[in-house]
């Protein structure tokens, strides 16, 4: 239980305190929670630290190794859920780093864990609009867009990962309007805008950039 509160407390942290500094405290909480046996507290801080660091600048030579140890910390307890919510993130930073992906995890049961779980899906949904996004693949993004839009999903809680949904999905809606000139785009161009403004707002540290970058 410790381990999931640092977890969560950890996230609210990185609305208010640089995201660098907070994601030290997803380190204790992993810590904390293997000290009490806790595994999945263990397990839910390790996920969220390695996919909170992907978006926190963190240098590809650490996320790379961050990213390992969360992966095969969730293969040895076989986390299917955990595993899909996070394979595209591996795949892409294999991909960032010009490596081979073939050690990403092919265990049984993460596809269709993650078929079945509509919040797994859109997260990599996310992953893979950012890295055709990244490499400048504009046509299928512009697919896994449209896909990813259709999700439409409402989470109850807020996490830092919903800044990169809007971050990213905002970059991405803001340049197939340009080439589209298709209205839509652009009204989920503003929507996303609007969120990063509001969080600037609170921290100008982890949003004020993003929101120049958005302008």
């Amino acid at each position: 239980v410790a381990g999931e509160v640092i977890c969560v407390g950890t996230q609210i942290m990185c609305f208010i305190e640089p995201v660098q500094a907070a994601l030290e405290a997803h380190i204790q909480g992993h810590k904390t929670a293997l000290t009490a046996g806790d595994t999945h507290g263990a397990l839910v801080n390790s996920m969220f630290h390695s996919g909170t660091s992907m978006w926190a600048g963190t240098k590809l030579s650490a996320l790379t190794k961050q990213h390992a140890l969360a992966h095969r910390l969730m293969e040895e307890h076989g986390h299917v859920t955990f595993l899909a919510h996070m394979t595209q993130m591996f795949k892409n930073i294999s991909r960032l780093t010009g490596t081979d992906d073939s050690h990403v995890s092919k265990i049984e049961g993460v596809k269709k864990a993650r078929e079945g779980n509509p919040h797994a899906s859109y997260s990599q949904a996310l992953q893979e609009m950012y890295i055709k996004f990244m490499f400048r693949e504009y046509e299928e993004m512009k697919v896994i867009a449209e896909k990813y839009h259709n999700f439409n999903l409402h989470a109850w809680n807020l996490t830092y990962i919903h800044t990169s949904h809007a971050f990213y999905g905002g970059l991405v809606s803001s340049w197939v309007y340009r080439q589209s000139k298709d209205p839509k785009w652009a009204d989920r161009a503003r929507k996303a805008k609007s969120s990063i403004k509001k969080w600037a707002e609170c921290n100008e540290w982890n949003f004020q950039n993003k929101l120049y970058l958005m302008e």
